[in-house]
């Protein structure tokens, strides 16, 4: 155990002041048994609440996580689950798949709040407009999965999806005008300073983080920079998706590239295995994760979703993965389960060894006969 005045994460003298010592004792790691609530629920975020102040040197326990996921997915499961007492498989599988935002819930009044009375371009009004009335869903705004080609959806679907987009492209418009110039980079989402600043609270620093500190003989205010980031996202909004707000479709920059195993072993030179431009719904934090990168794109998800039912008769599950059950690209199983992982339909997965067996060996016959019509 680390010797708990030593930061780990940062560089130590060598003079072997601060080794290894034993193991924690069991006592001392997180967890729970049967807990009051009648559920347990993580999402990568926090486990110990070490790290809620911002300095995860000062508790009475050890450090066990440096680089944790904001709380929101976590929130967001526990809001969930506190809906009913009465949850099942159905409902489980609904979770699973929820896009609800629950960071643009959290802050996006704070950025109408900021908007209003402002003085806005053409292209900041249209982002207002997009957010007005959103209700926290991010669908890919498509009846397809296609981001290019898929046509747009109507109704609710799309008026959601295009809150979504101009929620994304706004979040970090705001964020870099506010906080590059202090330096502050390399977050996936807004940095915790700017959204306390959208929801009006109180920092340490005061309101100095709204002035462009590169700019000589002026002071920035909230004003300023949110009427000039919400220009910049509107622009970039109508170059990418069209003047008519009401027809941003996330799914068009917000999309799944699956990289093949043979275009990371040859250095990026055999890329037509590759799956892109899969128009995915979710967003920034939101339980069914897709976070996505700078150019909006996703880049990180759930490797596989997996959901099991215990009663009294046996266990049941089902599964989603992003792929397929064949390594082979030219077999027709190979991208196989790829539409079910995107759309969220789930398959059942057999916990019957007798049943499991049957179908390997039917899948082993039926991959015989392939082989022989092939020759």
């Amino acid at each position: 155990m680390l010797f708990r005045s030593a930061v780990p994460w940062m560089p130590l003298d060598g003079r072997g002041d601060y080794e290894w010592e034993s193991y924690y004792d069991y006592d001392d790691l997180p967890q729970l048994l049967n807990p009051s609530q009648g559920y347990i629920a993580t999402a990568n975020n926090d486990m110990t609440g070490a790290l809620a102040d911002g300095d995860p040197t000062n508790e009475t326990f050890g450090i066990f996580q440096i680089n944790v996921a904001a709380g929101y997915r976590h929130q967001r499961i526990v809001d969930l689950l506190e809906e009913s007492d009465a949850h099942d498989a159905d409902s489980m599988a609904a979770l699973i798949a929820d896009t609800h935002s629950q960071i643009g819930e959290y802050i996006t009044p704070g950025i109408l709040a900021a908007a209003e009375g402002l003085t806005l371009s053409a292209n900041a009004q249209k982002v207002v407009t997009a957010l007005t009335g959103w209700n926290y869903d991010c669908s890919t705004g498509l009846t397809g999965s296609d981001a290019e080609a898929s046509p747009l959806a109507s109704g609710v679907a799309l008026s959601e999806s295009a809150g979504c987009a101009a929620f994304h492209v706004a979040i970090r418009e705001i964020n870099t005008a506010t906080l590059t110039d202090e330096g502050i980079f390399g977050e996936r989402g807004p940095n915790a300073a700017m959204v306390r600043l959208l929801r009006g609270e109180m920092l340490l620093a005061g309101d100095i983080y709204w002035d462009d500190v590169t700019t000589e003989g002026v002071t920035e205010t909230r004003d300023d920079i949110i009427a000039t980031a919400l220009d910049a996202a509107g622009t970039f909004l109508v170059e990418n998706l069209g003047e008519n707000e009401a027809e941003w479709a996330w799914g068009r920059i917000h999309f799944l590239n699956l990289r093949s195993d043979v275009d990371t072993a040859s250095g990026g030179i055999v890329t037509e295995f590759n799956e892109t431009n899969l128009a995915n719904d979710g967003g920034l934090y939101t339980v069914d994760v897709a976070n996505p990168g700078g150019d909006y794109s996703q880049t990180s998800g759930a490797s596989m979703r997996l959901l099991c039912e215990a009663p009294s008769t046996g266990v049941t599950c089902t599964f989603q993965l992003p792929g397929g059950p064949s390594a082979h690209p030219g077999d027709s199983s190979y991208l196989s389960l790829l539409p079910g992982y995107i759309s969220n339909t789930p398959r059942p997965l057999s916990m019957d060894i007798d049943a499991a067996a049957a179908a390997a060996a039917q899948t082993l016959e039926i991959g015989r006969a392939s082989c022989r019509e092939r020759v």
